[in-house]
């Protein structure tokens, strides 16, 4: 009888230590999916990531692991969860803050459609994070959805001015992505009679860039490290939170996004 009772006293330790292995942090569970969609890239996003979201810990977790549960909740098209946990970092001036802002408003925009909100907050966005290159997204993802709902209606005047002042708010420290959203919407450029417009915005953002990209080079380290490189689908969802790059893998972005600026010249 006593070897019964152990048994099953054994049987409900197992159970039970399973069940804690099976949780997983925010962030552990993100690198499961990031793991996931790069093995299996012919799946769709959400067969990949859905898996992992019923073992999410979500309750006693650190500011940090916090934003990345907003991660998890945004991966899995999970809108009004994923816009609660973001809202609690929109007052920070951190990484956090920032990542969470962009998040927040990609949610606005595409998940509840409040267009003419994300178009004022974009004002709101620059005025409280200037750039740094280690944030290279920065707000384009909000300057793109805005830009292309004007270009569909064929106000290519609002796409121009939108572009412009994105443009403006930039240096040529980062690998910014925004440089490329006169190429991008060049068109509109070309139908507002703006044309020679967009293409001194790409040139200069080259001949910048290229200045950065020498000194990057003559500064460069002799580290050799390197952060493991995801596939297009995960990178293409990065923030500054996510990202991670050496120097060199840093200096390549720059040498890519001149490679593509010259492209659309």
């Amino acid at each position: 009888m006593k070897k019964y009772h152990l048994l099953i006293a054994l049987c409900f330790l197992s159970v039970s230590l399973y069940g804690q292995e099976s949780k997983l942090l925010p962030s552990e569970a993100l690198v499961l999916m990031y793991n996931e969609v790069d093995l299996h890239p012919e799946k769709q996003r959400i067969e990949n990531t859905k898996p992992f979201q019923a073992r999410v810990i979500t309750e006693g977790l650190s500011e940090d692991e916090l934003f990345y549960l907003g991660e998890t909740y945004f991966w899995n098209f999970m809108p009004k969860e994923a816009a609660e946990a973001y809202a609690r970092f929109l007052d920070e001036d951190t990484p956090r803050g920032r990542a969470s802002w962009q998040r927040y408003l990609q949610i606005q925009f595409r998940a509840f459609e409040k267009h003419e909100l994300v178009e004022q907050k974009i004002k709101e966005y620059r005025a409280k994070y200037k750039p740094i290159p280690e944030d290279r997204s920065g707000i384009i993802g909000q300057v793109w959805n805005v830009a292309e709902r004007y270009r569909k209606m064929g106000d290519h005047e609002k796409v121009v001015a939108l572009v412009n002042a994105e443009v403006a708010s930039l240096d040529y420290q980062g690998a910014y992505a925004s440089f490329q959203l006169p190429g991008i919407f060049f068109q509109s450029y070309k139908e507002a009679g703006k044309m020679q417009e967009a293409i001194k915005l790409i040139n200069d953002a080259i001949a910048g860039l290229k200045k950065t990209v020498e000194l990057r080079k003559n500064n460069s380290s002799k580290e050799g490290f390197r952060y493991v490189v995801h596939s297009a689908p995960v990178r293409n969802m990065d923030t500054i939170m996510t990202e991670k790059l050496s120097y060199e893998q840093m200096t390549e972005k720059f040498e890519e996004l001149i490679k593509s600026l010259s492209r659309k010249k």
